[in-house]
């Protein structure tokens, strides 16, 4: 019995600092911090994913600091939360497979993009789930195929890599599209 407690809190210690280590808030705010932005540009934050949120948080707060103008951006999360900043609109995605909420905050997402100044930068920020969480259709393809494609990969077996490579052809941000709608303002 004792060598399982001893056992258990090992294990609970490694998970701790795996954890702290991978913690999405300080390593935001280091780069962000990182980023040669321009004090008399308008910035954009942009974060999807299953830690939007705290990335979003990270990121105004360091903004805040270094006193640069916080234009907007958006936050899709699985969940929504209050906003990081009067700014920026939250919205919540689906997840793992693509749904109603999902289209939405992905034509919010291009809505924003069309309204970009041209000397505006922009930070991305993404983690995990962010291919479900703005997946919109390509041209051609129906919302009800795309989630049925989700789905079938999921059931698929393949790994994450191997689906998200077939994702990226069926959906509207897949394959480096986001940049090519920010071009050519500075994307961080």
């Amino acid at each position: 019995p004792m060598a399982d407690l001893r056992g258990r809190a090992l294990a609970t210690d490694l998970y701790t600092a795996a954890i702290r280590g991978a913690a999405a808030a300080p390593v935001t705010a280091r780069a962000v911090g990182e980023l040669p932005l321009d004090g008399k540009q308008r910035v954009w934050v942009f974060a999807v994913g299953k830690a939007a949120h705290v990335m979003a948080s990270a990121a105004t707060g360091v903004l805040q600091r270094s006193l640069h103008e916080i234009a907007g951006g958006i936050v899709v999360a699985p969940e929504a939360e209050p906003s990081p900043h009067p700014t920026m609109i939250v919205m919540p995605g689906d997840h793992p497979v693509p749904g109603k909420r999902s289209f939405t905050a992905a034509q919010r997402l291009g809505d924003l993009c069309t309204g970009l100044r041209p000397n505006d930068a922009i930070i991305i920020l993404l983690s995990g789930g962010a291919t479900s969480l703005i997946a919109a259709p390509a041209r051609g393809i129906s919302e009800s195929d795309l989630s049925a494609l989700f789905e079938l990969l999921l059931r698929s077996g393949l790994a994450i890599g191997e689906m998200n490579a077939v994702r990226r052809r069926f959906t509207r941000w897949g394959g480096g599209r986001l940049a090519l709608a920010l071009a050519p303002r500075a994307a961080h």
